[in-house]
């Protein structure tokens, strides 16, 4: 009882999210070949990984959620391709980011349809309509979830 009065399990993962940043800086601080990573742009690009998942993580919309998604991913499209000499690396950022371009399309166009067909997209909104239409054999309803989902899943393999 103690736990959920004052403790939110969102809160909780930010803790642990945060914790694994600094986990990271260390790793990136005491690692033989420092001087790779030793850039004003890794951490700086790092902190904006974080910044997308504590937005995710911390969304009561749709839109928002989808935002956070986007700030992480884009953080991490940019750190995919930060050696600049070498063409594996050129070529895992640019095919990354014409994965998650697609993740992304398939994403909004669930979003879209839950928004057509419920008129809001605030997650308390939605899920209290969810509960009184879940009965129903909406078609539209099962096609944006299942896109929703099937973006979900290609952002975070």
């Amino acid at each position: 009882m103690f736990f959920t009065n004052y403790f939110h399990f969102g809160r909780i993962i930010d803790i642990i999210n945060f914790g694994v940043i600094i986990f990271i800086f260390m790793f990136m601080l005491q690692n033989k070949y420092s001087e790779i990573y030793l850039n004003f742009e890794n951490f700086s690009l790092i902190l904006l990984c974080l910044a997308g998942i504590f937005i995710f993580l911390n969304s009561n919309h749709l839109f928002v959620l989808y935002l956070g998604i986007e700030l992480q991913s884009l953080s991490l499209y940019i750190l995919c391709c930060l050696k600049q000499y070498s063409n594996k690396s050129l070529e895992a950022g640019l095919k990354y980011f014409i994965y998650g371009s697609f993740s992304s399309l398939i994403l909004l166009f669930g979003i879209s349809l839950i928004y057509f067909l419920f008129g809001c997209l605030n997650l308390n909104d939605v899920n209290l309509l969810l509960v009184t239409i879940i009965n129903e054999d909406n078609i539209i309803l099962h096609i944006g979830l299942i896109c929703i989902l099937i973006g979900f899943l290609f952002k975070f393999p």
